[in-house]
């Protein structure tokens, strides 16, 4: 799925077998706010990752992590995901609390990253809600994306005028760090 379309969602068949499918959860930079929808990271992850692998695109603008939480406890994990990829923090501080593999579904974090995580590339600093993010995942063992240092010898720019929703570029790259990540994890196919 390319962006977040309640038409969409409900009309998703079971999952085939031999399918892995990834549900994204998050916000606007999920959704792709900015990119057209084969611009936005889980449209291009799907492309990635290839036929075996079914990427669906959850993300809604303004999400905070409680309405993500909820989607996914009422109507995410019917959507039967393998992995449950959390891409959120701009529109809550809240904490995550104990957020634990539901019905076989991996949780994998990803810190969004912002221009002030790339103004200084000797050394990136990380927000605090993204060093609570990485407590979070060390604490319950889960799995923690960080595509920051991918980003820091682009020398196009990678975020729009907002300085947090990614430029196509941005996006792209995003997309190959989650999706060589995975791999990494052994939690999708190496090729496509």
């Amino acid at each position: 799925m390319l962006r977040y379309d309640a038409e969409r969602v409900w009309s998703l068949q079971p999952k085939p077998p031999g399918v892995t499918r990834i549900l994204c959860l998050g916000d606007s930079c999920t959704y792709g706010t900015g990119v057209t929808r084969a611009d936005a990271f889980p449209a291009l992850l799907d492309q990635l990752l290839g036929p075996s692998v079914d990427v669906v695109n959850a993300g809604v603008p303004g999400y905070t992590s409680y309405q993500a939480v909820r989607y996914l406890e009422s109507e995410g994990l019917a959507l039967e995901p393998d992995i449950v990829l959390f891409t959120l923090g701009f529109n809550d501080r809240r904490s995550w609390g104990a957020l634990t593999e539901a019905d076989g579904a991996r949780i994998v974090f990803m810190y969004w990253p912002q221009s002030y995580n790339l103004e200084q590339p000797e050394s990136p600093r990380l927000t605090v809600y993204q060093q609570r993010m990485r407590r979070l995942a060390e604490r319950d063992d889960h799995a923690l994306i960080n595509p920051i240092p991918a980003l820091l010898p682009l020398t196009e720019p990678v975020h729009l005028f907002d300085k947090v929703h990614m430029t196509a570029l941005g996006y792209a790259t995003v997309a190959q760090v989650i999706a060589a990540r995975l791999r990494e994890l052994g939690w999708v196919p190496d090729q496509p």
